[in-house]
């Protein structure tokens, strides 16, 4: 299988002649670790070609940062309300991140024993065995890459879609996004914030480093503004029963309730993915075998535990007729406008807008190392073409992808 996969590079670690290249003092016990973490990638037929200067936080915060919880509960808010409203949306919301928190339990336990860039498939490719492990290495690495890249644009046009929602709130509450002539405005944007992401992972590790943990905090940040000051501020408290047994279904599928719950599912599932980042970086973390597998799982579990409260509090403070009439093409405007004003409504654009762009940096920053690890494993066609290449060349391909 190993060959098959053709796993075991001959590319040898990257030495540097520049004398303006970045260099990273380590201590002896920095170096100790090192070597235990080499030699675990080699045992899978691997040499090191990165910097492990990550810590368990910054591998955490990779995770994190994907799955951004803060910002993903209000990004498909409007969308949640057609499709079973409050009651759809709670329920819905405790199954797919429970499921969540099992599947990356899961996986962490997969990780801690194969830490490697590929992740998910080349442990679908160790564990099918020689006769059936090559094809689920294929299988799974095509539907990682096209997700993944996929999801740079997604996360690019739901934070453009919230740049418009602040204009039309301060300049011009009658501009129309989905309008014909207007519709190149949103390409520009999309391609402004594709590019802002893309230019913090291309300068160098340690801004992508600092930008993690900063990035992390202001998620934080932001969602006590969530459980304080909205609560405080509301003119009024949604009861439960307006809450818990209020199904809307605005789908057209009047006669069939199964499939709106369905479609409801689509909006955790938009926020509980992406805990495999932590794995696409476990080549740059020290001790990966431990610190990758606990990014996993804690990711997923403290997402869980704070989103829950999140989403309650955005529940009871929605005047839900509002959101279905929202003029906005971000339908949780409406809801800010409602609860703390619209000088409070600004304050949650401006971090939705932040934290838009601190996801997508870490939906990059992990899809650039799959991309990488599939064209140094020769998985996919024309994946050879980029044999000798790093992760930071194989941003252009991902730049170009999410472009088109």
């Amino acid at each position: 299988m190993e060959e098959d996969l053709k796993v075991g590079v001959e590319a040898e670690k990257q030495q540097s002649s520049n004398p303006d290249a970045v260099v990273y003092d380590v201590d002896e016990e920095d170096i100790a670790t090192q070597n235990s973490d080499d030699a675990m990638l080699a045992s899978m037929g691997y040499k090191p070609q990165f910097f492990r200067i990550l810590s368990a936080f910054d591998n955490f915060s990779a995770s994190f940062g994907v799955c951004g919880f803060v910002s993903g509960v209000t990004a498909l808010y409007g969308y949640a309300m057609l499709t079973g409203g409050p009651q759809a949306a709670f329920v819905n919301w405790l199954i797919v991140s429970m499921m969540a928190v099992i599947t990356s339990l899961v996986m962490a336990e997969i990780c801690s024993s194969m830490p490697t860039a590929g992740g998910i498939y080349f442990w679908a490719g160790r564990l099918g065995g020689q006769r059936f492990g090559p094809f689920l290495a294929w299988l799974t690495a095509i539907w990682n890459f096209a997700g993944w890249t996929a999801s740079i644009a997604a996360v690019a046009q739901g934070t453009c879609l919230f740049v418009i929602s602040m204009y039309m709130l301060d300049q011009n509450p009658d501009f129309e996004p989905y309008d014909s002539k207007n519709l190149y405005k949103q390409f520009l944007i999309t391609s402004a914030l594709i590019m802002i992401s893309f230019f913090l992972n291309i300068v160098n590790e340690r801004v992508v480093q600092i930008f993690l943990r900063v990035s992390s905090w202001i998620f934080f940040v932001q969602y006590w503004l969530y459980i304080i000051w909205m609560p405080i501020k509301v003119p009024r408290f949604n009861t439960a029963h307006e809450v818990y047994y209020n199904f809307i279904n605005e789908t057209g599928w009047e006669n069939n309730k199964g499939i709106v719950w369905l479609l409801g599912l689509l909006y955790p599932a938009y926020v509980f993915f992406g805990f495999d980042a932590s794995a696409h970086i476990a080549e740059e973390t020290t001790q990966a075998t431990q610190k990758a597998a606990r990014g996993m799982w804690s990711s997923m579990v403290i997402s869980m535990v704070f989103s829950i409260p999140q989403l309650v509090v955005m529940l009871h403070c929605t005047n839900f007729e509002a959101v279905l009439s929202s003029p906005f093409p971000q339908a949780v405007v409406s809801v800010w406008v409602y609860a703390v004003g619209k000088k409070g409504a600004y304050v949650f654009l401006m971090f939705q807008i932040v934290t838009g762009i601190a996801t997508n940096c870490s939906v990059i920053l992990s899809a650039a190392r799959v991309a990488f690890a599939i064209s140094r494993d020769d998985i996919l066609p024309l994946s050879r073409f980029g044999e000798k290449q790093t992760p930071e060349d194989c941003l252009l391909l991902l730049l170009d992808l999410s472009l088109d």
